[in-house]
């Protein structure tokens, strides 16, 4: 139980007990302060998307996420033969320089 002043008006008090509340964009659960609205709540899960070139998105729920960002680490061959590990978003800018990509 909270005590309020006598001279803060009532529309001012705002209750900070921590309670579990339903994100309507996502649809996850997270803790938050009883008097914030779910739908201005960034959430903090991991992302579940899975992006265009087909890794797991790394960011969380409600972070932007695209390929162009994915850093999951890819074998690719280069011109002699050999492999490197190179992360995935540079896949298009290097593309001259290797033969071909493995998952």
């Amino acid at each position: 139980t909270q005590r309020m002043k006598c001279y803060v008006p009532v529309d001012k008090h705002y209750c900070n007990v921590q309670v579990d509340k339903v994100i309507p964009n996502c649809g996850h659960t997270e803790q938050m302060e009883c008097h914030t609205s779910p739908s201005s709540h960034k959430c903090s899960h991991p992302c579940e998307k899975i992006l265009t070139c087909e890794h797991q998105c790394k960011k969380k729920c409600s972070e932007y996420c695209s390929s162009s960002f994915c850093t999951e680490l890819v074998y690719a061959t280069l011109q002699c033969g050999h492999f490197e590990m190179v992360p995935c978003n540079e896949k298009q800018r290097l593309t001259s320089h290797y033969i071909f990509w493995l998952r």
